[in-house]
């Protein structure tokens, strides 16, 4: 864990330092709260919540002068925090969303101008929006298909 912080190696040094701990911890023969702490920075830079409370509690539990419940309550309440702001925002978006739909052109009435292949000269050509299920398979000459692009990201 400390190469990775320090040095700024491959995240790869964080997995094999997850796997040293977890086999530490199978050969333990009494509870070592650095390893689950460790373990729960860890877990909480690869933004692995619910592994990382759990583990900052474990700690907690074996030696509470630690405080590392309050790591736990502080990613609790991150995670809330964010929560409540993608909803808000994905609430008020829909309003947004729907006034970009509405904003898609349904007719070009003028001539566009692109460059030919060869980059010499450009060619004239008078292009029809067209919708999705207006276009055939392979080459549509003379379409423009107009559109907006929503991203939706759910992240457990």
């Amino acid at each position: 864990m400390t190469n990775y912080f320090t040095n700024q190696a491959d995240i790869a040094e964080l997995e094999k330092a997850l796997k040293a701990y977890k086999q530490c911890e199978a050969n333990l023969k009494e509870p070592n709260p650095d390893l689950f702490w460790n373990r729960a920075t860890i877990l909480e830079y690869l933004e692995r919540y619910a592994e990382a409370i759990q583990d900052f509690n474990t700690a907690n539990h074996i030696d509470s002068s630690l405080q590392s419940d309050k790591n736990a309550g502080k990613i609790i309440d991150f995670v809330v925090k964010t929560a409540n702001i993608v909803q808000s925002r994905s609430n008020s978006s829909q309003k947004k969303h729907l006034e970009m739909v509405r904003s898609i052109p349904s007719s070009l009435d003028c001539f566009l101008k692109f460059p030919s292949a060869k980059g010499a000269d450009s060619t004239s050509t008078n292009y029809s929006v067209k919708s999705v299920g207006d276009l055939a398979g392979g080459p549509n000459p003379g379409a423009i298909l107009t559109c907006r692009v929503l991203m939706h990201l759910d992240r457990p």
